[in-house]
């Protein structure tokens, strides 16, 4: 929601705004194979959500003034960001997901595109005419979207600075490839730098 322009994929499953706790009551099991839960707590409410027994109306209630909490914190920011009336966005949020088209009928985002289309907007909002694009991982296996995978599918064979040039389809236009200068840089072990491109 922070962006001033929000583009959703044309095959992307948005929405889900609400919030949840998942928590279960395995008290049933618990008895059934023996076993029992027998916490040592500095409060009554140490162990709220306890798995091992079932939850009490007072902690039920708790846990919802916190949920509800956030979910007024959630419906404040779409309000704000998407400019929409309090009272459209929780009609909208009640978990519910939504189709990319959806979405902007639903004025939730903003445009239909593709990664390539939003690098351009962004530009175009910067008054940039070149830009280097860079795409962080945080650690061995963790991808933060399809796009990171993507990218990372790309560059993954190189170990150090080059000039090799990658290949990837050009979804605004079918049928046409997009040659990329890519670099890889690497900080430390933690957050890495792993692809410099320039368009």
């Amino acid at each position: 929601m922070a962006g001033d322009v929000v583009y959703a994929h044309p095959t992307t499953v948005t929405g889900s705004i609400g919030v949840i706790m998942k928590l279960y009551d395995a008290s049933g099991l618990f008895a059934k194979i023996g076993l029992a839960s027998n916490p040592i707590k500095s409060g009554p409410n140490k162990d709220i959500g306890n798995p091992g027994r079932p939850m009490t109306p007072a902690e039920r209630a708790i846990l919802q003034h916190m949920i509800d909490q956030f979910y007024c914190e959630f419906v404040h920011v779409v309000t704000e960001r998407r400019h929409l009336p309090e009272e459209r966005v929780r009609e909208l949020a009640d978990g519910r997901i939504y189709t990319g088209l959806e979405a902007k009928e639903l004025g939730l985002v903003d445009r239909i595109g593709y990664l390539e289309d939003a690098i351009a907007t962004a530009m175009d909002l910067a008054c940039l005419k070149d830009a280097k694009i860079v795409a962080y991982d945080r650690c061995d296996g963790y991808r933060g979207s399809i796009y990171a995978g993507l990218v990372w599918a790309r560059v993954a064979p190189c170990s150090c600075t080059c000039g090799n040039q990658a290949r990837f389809p050009d979804r605004r236009k079918p049928g046409r490839f997009i040659a990329e200068p890519l670099a890889i840089v690497r900080s430390d072990p933690i957050d890495r730098v792993w692809l410099s491109s320039t368009r």
